[in-house]
């Protein structure tokens, strides 16, 4: 007897791929979670638990309803990290575990995810890997004869009273690793795209956060094209700046190349480090999806609010401003899950 194609599988099992399984439970079908690592939460399980999200905890909504718990108003990775474990918990979802996926084919109208497990047939499918799919380190001419990190893997453990680190830019994971850096006594450079001349204003509050608030649900085709998007958080801590300007750590310009014993930077000028900590962001992976139209410059495939045009039956979540400015967000994921299956329906 042939196999009996599942009614939806999900590719990653972070917030985006447990929301879609909410939302698909909420529709009568019965989901197939796979995830390449050994636990659900995605990125979360590697973010450092004292990390504050950048939204008030009671927007961050699963499709039940339930957000972070705790007190202060923003939620931090660990609460975040136990309130997923919590609603995995309650929901006993079908989860495969260690599991890659590496392509697909299709089979007389069924879609068949190729997997490290072997091949599943299923009739809708809906990639929910996450922009944190892969560090992305600029690739520099040159060679570093130090040692060379992406902020996510760095061993802090490893930092020597007074080692020099060159910390490659200014958004919010190079905010999150300075004051890291600096208790392990190192000494700080920090390199920088453009001048730092603007202060982070940090979150709205008040009235000003719920206008924030309500304008981040309009869909993104009804706004002007220079609201509609950005593939860069703002920053929200002024802790890099105010290091900057009080002389706790140096500033040199964009690193353009790389020496064996530094870094060269705009201007020509070679900066000496003992180590460099990429702190650049991240690429998502839809390599092992044949036939994508793919953005070079974000890794974001070509979509219609989340449904691919390229592949039927096939569907993102977790793209930024896939939808609305929530999309790409723990504030965003519940909504857009739901609009999403129903488009696969």
């Amino acid at each position: 007897m042939a196999e009996r194609p599942r009614d939806l599988v999900i590719v990653g099992a972070g917030p985006a791929g447990l929301c879609a399984a909410g939302a698909a439970r909420a529709r009568g079908w019965e989901p197939l979670i796979v995830e390449r690592g050994q636990r659900t939460g995605g990125a979360w399980q590697h973010i450092r638990p004292d990390l504050r999200c950048l939204s008030d905890r009671n927007h961050d909504l699963l499709p039940d309803g339930s957000y972070p718990a705790g007190e202060t108003l923003r939620a931090t990775a660990a609460d975040v990290l136990a309130w997923l474990d919590r609603y995995v918990d309650r929901q006993s979802f079908d989860l495969s575990f260690g599991v890659d996926a590496n392509g697909l084919r299709r089979d007389d109208g069924v879609i068949r995810l190729v997997t490290t497990a072997g091949e599943i047939a299923t009739r809708r499918l809906l990639v929910a890997t996450g922009e944190y799919s892969r560090p992305l380190v600029p690739d520099l001419p040159g060679s570093f004869g130090g040692p060379a990190t992406h902020a996510c893997t760095l061993d802090l453990d490893a930092i020597q009273p007074d080692e020099h680190v060159l910390l490659v830019g200014t958004g919010n994971s190079a905010t999150d690793m300075l004051p890291r850096l600096l208790a392990r006594r190192a000494r700080v450079t920090v390199s920088v795209r453009s001048p730092l001349e603007e202060r982070p204003e940090g979150l709205a509050t008040g009235p000003k956060a719920r206008l924030k608030w309500e304008a981040s649900a309009l869909p993104v085709r009804l706004l002007p094209p220079r609201l509609r998007c950005t593939d860069r958080v703002e920053a929200i801590d002024a802790v890099l700046f105010d290091a900057v300007e009080q002389g706790t750590v140096g500033s040199v310009r964009e690193v353009i190349g790389l020496e064996d014993r530094g870094a060269r930077v705009g201007g020509g000028t070679v900066v000496p480090v003992d180590r460099i900590v990429w702190a650049t962001g991240y690429r998502r992976d839809f390599s092992w999806l044949p036939g994508l139209s793919i953005d070079p410059t974000t890794g974001v495939p070509e979509h219609r609010e989340g449904l691919s045009p390229d592949l039927r039956g096939v569907a993102f979540l977790g793209l930024p401003c896939m939808r609305t400015r929530r999309s790409g967000f723990l504030r965003g994921f519940a909504d857009d899950a739901a609009a999403v299956l129903n488009g696969l329906s």
